[in-house]
């Protein structure tokens, strides 16, 4: 297989696995915390201060609002479009792993490290979020690769600058947590290499400054902006204390955590864990500089994995930032196992692909019944085309008995996501809790001239759905000056500094709302002559 036909392979299994219903299912999590900061960027050219409600948000750097920003100024302002920066980055890992690590492990086993990182559990779910997750493990593991890829060869220069740039990215993402799972690797390696001294080599020196020069930009005019450190990295700082707090800590969840952290990384656990006591005292000791680094690489996958464990208030997700590592090692563990077990491996693997692939039909069958129970029934045509992407998905894995199984379980996978969300969107319309609210407004705004105004509404994540134009702001003194409509907090109405601003207008009341355990009054205003 050639370069292309991989990059291919790749591409084509990352669209079937990440693009379908990308932007149908709704939000959750920490989306609207992303989308809406994005959205305010736009509106009044400030790139640098991320704002909610109105509000400084000071809990992340920047880079995922940018992205997102980005994708609405490119192709409109919809979840879909703020999906795409996690997914792309998510490819632009998968080329990078199988572009630097082609010559040391073959152009397949290269694939196979992109396609166990793109069809793990923890990654199919965090990546088609607009969250923060996908792209910022995306950019620790292309300078993972890089740096391994580099520093095995010898090439130092290159090996402790190009990836640090990505480091920067990282702390442009999600602040300076990264280097926790990154540098246990790198001085692992270098330790264990007997070169410390790399450490203080002029090249990695450069990549230090080059890192915190991709950084020090935002933070300095954000500093200037905010004019305090403390609604930066004091808050970073007490994000991070409080992790480590042991005051109400959930015994519980601390003892499940390392069970959910493996099922994160799922299916591919299972090998790993397989492949690892297939070499329990049979791996030959460390020699060339690939076996030090694989060393290093898998202190460091120990080193993250127990540090999220021990963390009192830790979560799962958190240790994501070592999959890359993972998918690495896994296939590093694989082809230094001899051909019987590796061979009896991959006939079970291949069974357990066939088995799914046939039990996908019968499931994508039985839910046109099922799901009816708990909710509106899925369009007919929607249900039709689920059921023949699973009989496809059956069509290849027993066709292409040669592809790799690896190959069969992406193609299993993606018919499993499109037939879960073929479903889920028809239950969303029921269940939803976001878009009802978004729909309730807008249902009132019958001119779509008029500017709504949001005063002091905090964090409304429904706002997401929200088409109409609107401001948000949190002190009197950034309200419009002449807004078509206010949506108000019921209680903020009796405040003295409101009652003055809305002197010059004639107000109606549309409706009242309660949304997100507030009540809220939508009022139409015109300005009295």
């Amino acid at each position: 297989m050639r370069l292309w036909h991989a990059l291919a392979l790749v591409t084509v299994l990352w669209f079937a696995m990440y693009v379908p219903y990308l932007g149908s299912h709704e939000i959750r999590g920490e989306e609207p915390r992303r989308i809406l900061p994005a959205r305010t960027m736009l509106q009044n050219g400030d790139f640098v201060v991320p704002r909610v409600g109105g509000e400084i948000y000071s809990r992340k750097p920047p880079l995922i609002n940018w992205s997102i920003a980005a994708a609405f100024a490119v192709t409109g302002d919809n979840v879909w479009s703020a999906r795409w920066p996690s997914i792309l980055w998510l490819l632009a890992f998968a080329f990078a792993a199988v572009i630097a690590l082609k010559d040391r492990f073959g152009i397949w086993r290269a694939t196979t490290v992109a396609l166990f990182f793109l069809s793990c559990f923890g990654v199919l779910d965090k990546g088609r979020m607009a969250e923060i997750e996908a792209m910022y493990v995306a950019q620790i593991g292309i300078a993972f690769v890089l740096w391994l890829r580099w520093w095995t060869d010898g090439r130092r220069w290159l090996a402790y600058t190009i990836p640090w740039l990505f480091l920067g990215l990282g702390l442009l993402a999600k602040g300076p947590v990264h280097l926790l799972f990154f540098y246990p690797v790198v001085i692992a390696t270098v330790w264990k290499a007997g070169r410390l001294r790399e450490l203080f080599h002029p090249a990695h020196l450069l990549g230090i400054v080059l890192m915190v020069g991709v950084f020090a930009p935002w933070a300095y005019l954000n500093y200037q902006q905010v004019g305090s450190a403390e609604e930066t990295s004091g808050v970073w700082i007490q994000q991070f204390a409080a992790r480590l707090g042991l005051h109400n800590v959930d015994i519980g969840g601390w003892l499940i955590r390392p069970v959910e952290m493996a099922k994160d990384f799922l299916p591919w656990t299972i090998p790993l864990i397989w492949a690892w006591l297939q070499l329990r005292g049979n791996s030959p000791r460390p020699t060339d500089d690939w076996d030090i680094a694989m060393w290093g690489s898998r202190f460091g996958l120990i080193f993250g994995f127990v540090m999220i464990s021990l963390a009192p208030k830790g979560e799962a997700r958190y240790v994501m930032p070592v999959f890359p590592v993972a998918a690495v090692i896994l296939v590093d563990l694989l082809r230094r196992i001899e051909d019987a077990p590796r061979l009896q491996f991959d006939r079970w693997w291949r069974k357990s692909n066939a088995a799914l692939a046939i039990a996908l039909p019968v499931v994508a069958v039985a839910a046109i019944w099922i799901v009816p129970f708990f909710g509106p029934s899925t369009p007919l045509v929607p249900a039709l085309g689920a059921i023949g992407i699973c009989l496809l998905s059956v069509f290849l894995v027993k066709r292409f008995t040669m592809w790799p199984p690896l190959v069969h379980t992406c193609i299993v996978f993606a018919a499993a996501i499109f037939l879960a969300f073929t479903h889920v969107v028809s239950l969303e319309r029921e269940h939803a809790f976001h878009r009802p609210h978004a729909t309730e407004l807008l249902g009132h705004l019958d001119d779509p001239n008029r500017l709504l105004a949001f005063y002091d509404p905090e964090n409304l994540r429904f706002l997401v759905y929200v088409s109409h134009p609107y401001v948000e702001a949190a002190r009197i003194s950034e309200m419009p000056e002449n807004p078509g409509y206010l949506a108000i907090k019921k209680e903020d109405l009796k405040l003295k500094k409101v009652e003055k601003y809305l002197r010059p207008f004639r107000t109606r009341e549309l409706a009242d709302f309660h949304w997100e355990k507030k009540d809220f009054v939508l009022l139409k205003l015109d300005r009295l002559e």
